[in-house]
């Protein structure tokens, strides 16, 4: 229907066109042909509907697509059966090409709304008395049903258009926020502008109404900058709302918009001070955690020559997933909340554990939960933690008011697949770490969980989660409310279309409303992240289309039928390592762990950009593995050997620069880079390479170690830069380092005089540091403050006397603690601080000042000195 209806629109055969087209919205596409049985007389036969979606291909394309939404109220909208004489417009999708799949019903709409004004007029001639006739009707029964329905079946005439005005303003007082900003989308962007105007909608009005609707949604920041590109587009209109006249121009300023946004601005001020704008000067170590098991990835000892195969009792449910130890580490840290100073915290994972540790000290503040150690891996036995899917999923996800921690299998392994399946999201408090719900409350009913496996870490949009997961052996994106983790509503996308149990995850990017998934398993989708209504599906290539290839040898009979003989493999990943999407300008960059192809599509359309071939033997820098990030226009990527750069917009290959050698281990490579301002960051050997973004290797950073007694933590690494910080973090454990340059950068933004001190002393300001507390102490008559000053102050002067008696010269360190102490008056700060020249003389040899200090600590002591 939908390709004879193409080809009488490009024959101007509008009448013909609408007829076919009105025909698949309303749902009537059963179509009588004539036939002739063995007797030779023409019957009347119907026959059995095509499906619109494709037959899987060798490449192990998905099996089904489907745009369909499940609400908690709703059954699932099955595809339907092929008995069925039907399909309905509004659970369909169709392609084109076998690639690019699109809702049929809104894809109606628009074919019917880019129709020229002649086009319109014969619609508007066969349907615009029905339609008034369904308006009226809908006006009559009150409910919102009957308007959507009204714009549904007539959606380019002027009743629909009135009705979806009326629609969008009854949403908007029912406090359905999010629905109404999409009726009012689909106003602005598919529905005719020479209709608009003879109804008299405003332009203006109706963008005012989508930044009004996101902003008592709770979307504070996406409402500011939709009042922004208002203001930048009809400056010189004017709205009057609630009798009162405002300026276009004037609305980012009004208070209903900038408020809450300048405090969200003020979290990032810290990014202001980085620790690699500095041309010169080392990192400096802040603190390192080690975790219980230092290798959560370890391999069991075999006990059987194939080492890669798991087995099964007979008839259990089997599959493949990517081997456990690679594709890693899958440790990330992240920054996020602040004390009264400004100052953030990190937050990371021990296994399932939540770990809260202060940024600068690493003092831990709180912690979760759950198990911290992984269970020790058994021979034919699934794994609890695959690093290639922990890489979406263990990350500590923070809204300013609660975390949220993907919970793997709690219990040591079985010989079932259930420790694959499991998957919890916790939520706990940010203030106190206590757990306010959890994703195993709403397994039961329609949308329930408890067949959900989630793929990665939530995405926080609004009062809304969305998390990529696998219901029912079907990929899907699940929505759950932020407040109390309960479904609102899932949209599937397709089933198969990969040879793991579960496709390694990636998580959601949300871009002006717009929710981008990609499953990892031959699928990239756009889905409005309001109300869950699918936009596109586009199965993407997985090799380059342009070269030819060897045809894929399909699986056989047998190879079909391991799950049935009990047996469970670990396999290579065949294309990319686990990256994250990148949205950019509108355009989706995403690089598949099932595809060789790196991939960049309009966001709009889902219609391909530039495809650049991962594994070119013509490329001099080898074959793409990962992504790190976008700075301007330029992409870069990384091979096992070099970093490359591409221009985001084109696909243009810039340049390609060689990395030093890499000792470590080859399976899982160096690891993940990072981009800290306008500096490319990759890591090395116990050191991190700064590129500029042009190719110059800038610097290279050498960590130094925290503790002499102990090898350094070494392997491959996740790198995350937030302002003066680098945290590293290895299967083993984390790292937290800065500069000294950006550290006395961010001392000067902390008001509290001891944390400011600390800065300054770990930046090796301690004259300056000295001095604060001096004038501190001398400014306070609060006792326990004075005790709280002098204990910074004797600390810092212990440290300095230590340096100078190492250098030889015990009595210019006593004198340098002699010169203090008249500030420290405070018995307990006074008696540590004759400890301190006690310990001194002793530990530097002098026997007769450790005689002298004695003495004088016991006259102290007795109440003489």
């Amino acid at each position: 229907y939908l390709r004879r209806a193409q080809g009488r629109l490009e024959r101007e055969d509008f009448a013909t066109a609408i007829e076919l087209l009105q025909q698949v919205v309303e749902g009537r596409t059963s179509e009588v042909v004539e036939t002739k049985p063995e007797g030779g007389t023409p019957t009347g036969e119907t026959p059995r509907i095509p499906e619109l979606t494709p037959q899987p291909a060798p490449e192990a394309a998905p099996r089904q697509l489907v745009g369909q939404r499940v609400g908690p109220g709703g059954a699932a909208g099955q595809k339907p059966e092929a008995k069925q004489p039907e399909l309905d417009a509004r659970n369909s999708v169709f392609s084109q090409d076998g690639r690019l799949y699109r809702p049929v019903r809104r894809l109606c709409h628009e074919m019917l709304a880019r129709m020229p004004t002649v086009g319109l007029e014969i619609y508007r001639a066969n349907h615009e008395v029905a339609a008034d006739e369904l308006l009226q009707a809908a006006l009559q029964d009150g409910s919102l049903v009957a308007l959507e329905q009204v714009s549904n079946r007539y959606f380019i005439t002027m009743p629909a258009g009135r009705a979806m005005a009326l629609l969008a303003d009854r949403l908007m007082h029912e406090g359905r926020y999010r629905a109404a900003v999409l009726v009012l989308r689909d106003l602005l962007d598919i529905y005719p502008v020479d209709n608009r105007k003879r109804l008299g909608i405003s332009d203006v009005w109706c963008h005012f109404k989508i930044a009004l609707c996101l902003r008592l949604a709770g979307e504070a920041q996406t409402a500011h900058e939709a009042v922004v590109a208002l203001a930048a587009k009809a400056p010189e209109e004017s709205l009057r709302v609630l009798g009162e006249l405002h300026a276009v121009k004037d609305l980012p300023a009004d208070a209903l918009f900038a408020r809450d946004v300048a405090a969200v601005a003020s979290l990032t001020g810290i990014a202001k001070a980085s620790f690699v704008e500095q041309p010169d000067g080392d990192l400096l170590p802040l603190w390192q955690f080690r975790f219980r098991n230092p290798e959560p990835y370890k391999e069991p000892k075999p006990t059987n020559n194939d080492r890669n195969v798991f087995s099964f009792d007979q008839g259990m449910t089997a599959g493949v997933m990517p081997f456990a130890g690679r594709y890693g580490p899958a440790t990330w840290v992240t920054f996020a909340g602040a004390d009264a100073n400004g100052l953030p915290q990190a937050l990371f994972l021990e296994h399932f554990r939540l770990r809260v540790a202060d940024a600068t000290s690493g003092l831990l503040l709180a912690q979760g939960d759950r198990t911290d150690e992984p269970p020790p891996p058994r021979e034919q036995h699934p794994r609890v933690r695959v690093a290639a899917s922990d890489f979406a999923l263990l990350r500590t996800v923070d809204d300013g008011e609660r975390r949220y921690v993907m919970v793997g299998h709690p219990r040591a392994t079985t010989s079932s697949v259930e420790p694959l399946k499991s998957s919890e999201l916790v939520a706990y408090r940010a203030d106190t770490t206590q757990v306010v719900w959890s994703s195993t409350q709403w397994g039961d009913g329609e949308a329930g969980l408890r067949d959900v496996t989630f793929l990665a870490a939530p995405t926080v949009f609004g009062e809304r989660l969305l998390l990529p997961s696998l219901r029912k052996g079907r990929y899907s994106l699940e929505c759950l409310e932020r407040q109390t983790g309960r479904p609102l509503w899932n949209a599937q996308l397709h089933g198969g279309g990969t040879k793991f149990f579960k496709a390694p995850g990636c998580q959601v990017v949300v871009l002006g409303g717009v929710a981008f998934v990609a499953t990892n398993a031959g699928c990239i989708a756009s889905v409005d992240a309001f109300t869950g209504d699918l936009r596109w599906i586009r199965r993407y290539e997985r090799q380059d289309p342009l070269r030819k290839h060897a045809k894929v040898k399909r699986a056989s009979r047998d190879q079909d039928m391991m799950g049935f003989q009990g047996q469970f493999l670990q396999d290579e990943l065949p294309g990319f390592h686990p990256n994250d999407l990148i949205v950019q300008n509108g355009l989706v960059i995403a690089a598949p762990c099932d595809s060789n192809m790196l991939l960049c599509l309009d966001g709009a359309t889902g219609e391909p950009h530039w495809m650049l071939d991962a594994t070119t033997r013509y490329a001099p820098y080898g074959t793409l593995r990962g992504l790190i990030g976008c700075i301007g226009d330029d992409l870069f990527a990384t091979s096992d050997t070099h970093v490359v750069a591409i221009g985001a917009s084109g696909g243009l290959v810039k340049w390609a620069r060689e990395l030093p050698a890499w000792n470590g281990p080859k399976h899982s490579g160096r690891g993940r880079g990072t981009i800290a301002g306008n500096r490319v960051l990759i890591p090395g050997e116990r050191e991190v390479l700064v590129f500029g973004s042009d190719g110059e290797l800038v610097r290279r950073l050498p960590l130094p170690a925290f503790d002499a007694s102990r090898e350094p933590l070494a392997g491959s690494s996740t790198l995350v830069a937030h302002g003066p910080f680098l945290a590293i973090g290895y299967q083993g454990g984390v790292e937290v380092f800065s500069s000294a340059a950006a550290l006395r950068q961010l001392a000067d933004t902390v008001a509290d005089t001891r944390r400011k001190c600390e800065l300054l002393v770990r930046a090796g300001a301690h004259d300056t540091a000295v001095e604060l507390l001096t004038a501190a102490m001398r400014a306070t008559n609060e006792a326990g403050m004075r005790r709280a000053l002098g204990a910074d102050l004797l600390a810092i002067a212990r440290e300095r006397a230590e340096a100078v008696a190492t250098q030889g010269d015990v009595t210019a360190s006593l004198q340098l603690l002699d010169s203090l102490a008249d500030l420290l008056r405070d018995p307990e700060v006074r008696l540590a601080w004759h400890l301190v020249r006690v310990e001194i003389c002793k530990e530097h040899g002098d026997l007769r000042g450790h005689e002298q200090e004695q003495n004088r600590l016991y006259a102290y002591m007795e109440g003489k000195g």
